[in-house]
């Protein structure tokens, strides 16, 4: 599997989230498939809160991208151009994954 794109890009906007992105960020550490399988992009709209201080302690697991703050459609326009995946969800900083909520996906994207 080395060398391939990830399937699914998760791409979550965001704009001064940074509680809701430590409880989003652990259900993506929860999920049933192997996190080389898709990407996590958060894509900052000049936040200027702590959210890219805790979004860089999960540099190992999130690509991190930021822009100067225009509004949520440029912020998640901006996310969906840095995506490596063939495949895009757009989940909010503050919604949860169900446990396998990245293995229904995979697998329906698989189908088509």
């Amino acid at each position: 599997m080395a060398g391939l794109p990830p399937i699914i890009s998760i791409i979550t906007p965001s704009y001064n989230r940074v509680d809701e992105l430590k409880y989003l960020y652990n259900s993506l550490q929860e999920q049933s498939v192997d996190l080389k399988l898709f990407e996590f992009i958060v894509s900052d709209d000049g936040s200027t809160d702590s959210s890219l201080d805790i979004l860089n302690g999960y540099s190992d697991k999130v690509n991190v991208f930021s822009q100067k703050n225009n509004g949520l459609a440029s912020t998640l326009n901006f996310g969906i151009g840095k995506m490596n995946g063939n495949w895009f969800r757009w989940f909010s900083p503050d919604d949860l994954m169900h446990p396998q909520a990245m293995e229904i996906l995979i697998k329906e994207a698989k189908r088509h």
